[in-house]
């Protein structure tokens, strides 16, 4: 699913309406009433619902929907915010069909407000997308002020004061949604942490608009339709050998859980061999809780130094558990300077990375990195928003020809101008060893012959995906990283399904 600036929706609007040969304002119904059907859905008669309109086509959404719900029975008040002087003209036809039922009210400033009633609704249609520039003083108290209701609060394409597709500024006064009902597509600042969380839950409301047309962009929202397109089934007449051998290396004492982590979900990934180089000691616990695996020995007891082994493989895995002494950044050094495949770097493999930045030129091309944000300042300096951040994040990508995998609520799948950003979303993911899982799957798919670029993309879905099948039946409370393995077998089927 692609993700557009507001121009570009605009332009795909116009190709819709002309390819269909419907009006604007049938493509605004049709918007109001996907939106209204949804909420519907939730709402019960004894609610009150509170319509804050503008004076745009978010207005026009507004106006439509408070029709419907008027329709259905239900009780509604309609406010309208008049920042200009005229109606958009699709806004104003839908403002003259309400007006034969309703009374409106014009809100200048907050003591116009209403006394909401315990039991209500307000929903935002006040601006939309094509905001981009700080909202009128007097808009700013009133929004202040809903934030401060007990009322269930829902907004409509996209909370008012909130950019589409560029930074805001820290101070912004900005709609504190629980609910956004978008259209088409998500908007690219509801991806990132700045001001992602006025959004609330997220709902993405198909309107009809053209999928097929001329319009590029170079960010991608990885659905399940995305997934399906990369997504590569196994052959009956295959073995172990086509699904690829992983090396993963990391692990020392007091960190030996990570490298087992990883290894055990390579394993659930799919990949056909895997050998791990580990100390001793998480040898032999390792061959206890994954048999299946191949081991090595560190040389050392309870730290990895490096070693040469004389076998093919089709990635490398490091980093996780390693530690950042010298031996760590010796082993480090000596396998990129000895693998032209593809290598994933995790965890303390980057802050190694980060200490001595000239480890960068080693890098093979199409290499996985996978930090988290802490780990990417220590990378690509500190940023101001999260749109600066991707626009480093993109240049430190091309600069070294590499995937940056940036682990955050949406996790970011980075290839030099483009970003692939992650739906399925879960809080449960913000426990120790997660990332371990992450990079065991990533790297497991990588030696299954998917690119690197493809594997980020898979592994990120399923990691996901994982957490919201454990969700389903249990709580995002209790979820740890083990768990995420034992559901990749129920992700990899919804998949498949």
């Amino acid at each position: 699913m692609k993700i557009y600036s507001p121009e570009q929706l605009s332009e795909l609007d116009q190709l819709t309406i002309k390819e269909k040969e419907i009006s604007s304002h049938q493509l605004m119904q049709t918007a109001a009433e996907k939106a209204s059907d949804l909420l519907l859905e939730q709402l019960d008669n004894n609610e009150k619902i509170y319509v804050f309109c503008g004076i745009g086509n978010n207005a026009g959404d507004g106006f439509a929907m408070a029709k419907i719900f008027l329709d259905q029975g239900l009780n509604v008040e309609v406010f309208i915010l008049k920042y200009a002087d005229n109606l958009s003209p699709d806004a104003q036809l839908n403002y003259d069909i309400l007006k034969e039922k309703i009374t409106f009210h014009e809100v200048s400033e907050v003591e116009e407000l209403p006394d909401f009633e315990n039991n209500s609704v307000v929903i935002d249609a006040i601006f939309g997308v094509g905001l981009n520039r700080e909202l009128p003083k007097f808009v700013q108290e009133v929004i202040s002020s809903l934030n401060k209701t007990e009322a269930y609060k829902v907004a409509i394409d996209c909370p008012s004061g909130l950019y589409a597709h560029q930074a805001n500024q820290k101070k912004d006064v900005v709609f504190n949604a629980d609910l956004t009902l978008t259209f088409h597509a998500p908007k690219l600042s509801f991806l990132f942490s700045d001001f992602g969380n006025k959004v609330g839950e997220m709902k993405i409301l198909d309107i009809g608009l053209l999928q097929n047309h001329h319009l590029k962009s170079e960010y991608n929202f990885i659905d399940q339709k995305f997934i399906k397109s990369i997504f590569k089934k196994r052959e009956t007449f295959s073995h172990k050998g086509t699904y690829g051998h992983l090396v993963l290396i990391g692990g020392q004492k007091g960190m030996f859980g990570s490298i087992m982590l990883s290894a055990k979900a390579a394993m659930r990934s799919g990949v056909g061999k895997l050998t791990v180089l580990c100390p001793p000691k998480a040898v032999e616990m390792l061959n206890i809780i994954l048999p299946e695996a191949m081991t090595i020995e560190s040389e050392s007891e309870n730290f990895i130094a490096y070693q040469e082994f004389d076998f093919s493989y089709q990635t490398l895995g490091i980093g996780m558990g390693i530690g950042t002494s010298e031996n760590a950044f010796s082993a480090l050094k000596n396998y990129l300077e000895k693998t032209e495949k593809p290598i994933l770097i995790d965890a303390d493999g980057l802050n190694l990375i980060s200490q001595n930045k000239d480890l960068l030129q080693l890098l093979p091309a199409k290499s996985v990195l996978t930090p988290h944000i802490g780990e990417l300042k220590r990378l690509i300096g500190e940023w101001n928003n999260s749109f600066e951040m991707l626009d480093k994040a993109k240049s430190f990508s091309e600069k070294y020809d590499c995937i940056l995998v940036v682990k955050e609520a949406y996790t970011k799948v980075i290839y030099h101008d483009k970003a692939y950003i992650n739906s399925t979303v879960n809080a449960g993911l913000a426990t120790a060893g997660s990332g371990d899982v992450l990079a065991g799957i990533i790297s497991g798919l990588i030696a299954q012959s998917y690119t690197s670029l493809q594997a980020s993309i898979l592994g990120v879905y399923l990691h996901g995906l994982s957490a919201d099948l454990y969700v389903d039946k249990f709580s995002v409370n209790s979820l740890i990283a083990s768990d995420l393995i034992d559901y990749l077998g129920n992700a990899f089927s919804t998949i498949e399904r």
